[in-house]
C-alpha cells in the first residue's frame, strides 16, 4: 500500500462459496491488499455482496452489565447464525460463517472444542453479514480466545495493524478490536503508530473478551475487568468499511497470529 492511501475497491465484487473457500473477482487500485474476500478494511458496496446469510433472529438479552461468565451467555445463544462454537466439532463455515480462504496459510482445524488457526501468511478470517443495526442501540460480541502469538505493526505506511481482529459495523461506522501479544488496540486501522494498550494476552491462557455498545459508546472487558470504555466508532467518512458485517480472525495482509478460539457470539443486547 502506498503512503497516503487507504484500501478501497472501486470495481466489482463477487463470490462463489463452498464450505472451505471462496473465489473473489475484483478490480483494485490497492496492491497492498491481496484479496477482497469481504475484507472489512476495504471499501466495497454492501449491496453488491452476497448476503444470503443475513436473515437473523437475534436473541435480545436483558439490560444490565456483562455477565460474570462468558460461557453462561454463549451457552444461552442458539442456532448457528451469530454464534460460533468449536465444541460442535465443526469449522465456522458449517455454522453460518463465510471463510475468506487459506491464502497461503495452513488450513484451520477443530479438535477438543478448539478452533486452531496458524496465520503465518496473513488474511485468514471469517465474516457474516447481518441486518444493519445502529450502534445507537444495544449490541455486543463476546469471545473466549487464547493468543499463542500475534504481531503488531505500528505503521504499514499510513495505518496500524495487529495480528488478530474482531470487527463489527453498522450502517455508517465500525469498531475494530485488534489483538497482539502484548496488548490491544481499538479503531487503529486508519491511524498510524497507534500504541497498544498493554495487556498480557499471550500468557498461555484463554481470555474472556466482552465488547458492549450502548448509545453510540462501547465498553471493553477482558476477564471481567473493564480495560477501555466510552469508545466511539469510526465513521465511514474517515475510515471506510463494509456496512452490517461481523468479522473475526487475521484480517489484514500483514496479520500474523497463532490462536485457539472456543466461542464467539454477537447479538443485540
Amino acid at each position: 500500500m502506498q503512503a497516503g492511501t487507504r484500501p478501497r475497491l472501486p470495481g466489482t465484487f463477487s463470490t462463489t462459496q463452498n464450505t472451505r473457500s471462496e473465489t473473489v473477482s475484483h478490480r483494485s487500485t490497492s496492491a497492498g491488499w491481496r484479496t477482497a474476500a469481504g475484507l472489512i478494511l476495504a471499501l466495497v458496496s454492501g449491496s453488491a455482496c452476497d448476503q444470503s446469510a443475513t436473515s437473523l433472529a437475534p436473541e435480545t438479552l436483558a439490560e444490565g452489565e456483562f455477565p460474570t461468565s462468558a460461557q453462561a451467555t454463549l451457552e444461552s445463544a442458539t442456532g448457528p447464525t451469530g454464534v460460533y462454537k468449536a465444541s460442535f466439532g465443526t469449522l465456522p463455515e458449517l455454522q453460518g460463517w463465510t471463510y475468506g480462504g487459506d491464502n497461503g496459510n495452513a488450513p484451520p482445524t477443530v479438535a477438543a472444542g478448539v478452533l486452531a488457526v496458524n496465520s503465518t501468511a496473513g488474511q485468514q478470517y471469517w465474516r457474516m453479514f447481518l441486518p444493519v443495526r445502529s450502534f445507537r442501540g444495544r449490541f455486543a460480541f463476546e469471545a473466549r480466545l487464547k493468543i499463542i502469538s500475534s504481531n503488531y505493526v505500528p505503521n504499514i505506511g499510513t495505518e496500524t495493524r495487529e495480528g488478530y481482529y474482531f470487527m463489527v459495523s453498522d450502517s455508517s461506522s465500525s469498531y475494530t478490536l485488534g489483538l497482539s501479544d502484548a496488548g490491544f488496540n481499538v479503531n487503529s486501522i486508519c491511524i498510524p503508530n497507534q500504541p497498544l494498550t498493554p495487556y498480557p494476552l499471550a500468557d498461555g491462557r484463554f481470555h474472556d473478551i466482552h465488547f458492549r455498545v450502548f448509545g453510540g459508546r462501547a465498553t471493553l472487558k477482558i476477564d471481567g475487568t473493564v480495560v477501555a470504555n466510552n469508545l466511539t466508532p469510526d465513521p465511514f467518512t474517515s475510515c471506510p468499511s463494509v456496512p452490517g458485517i461481523v468479522t473475526f480472525g487475521a484480517v489484514a495482509g500483514t496479520s500474523r497470529s497463532s490462536t485457539e478460539l472456543r466461542d464467539f457470539a454477537f447479538r443485540t443486547w
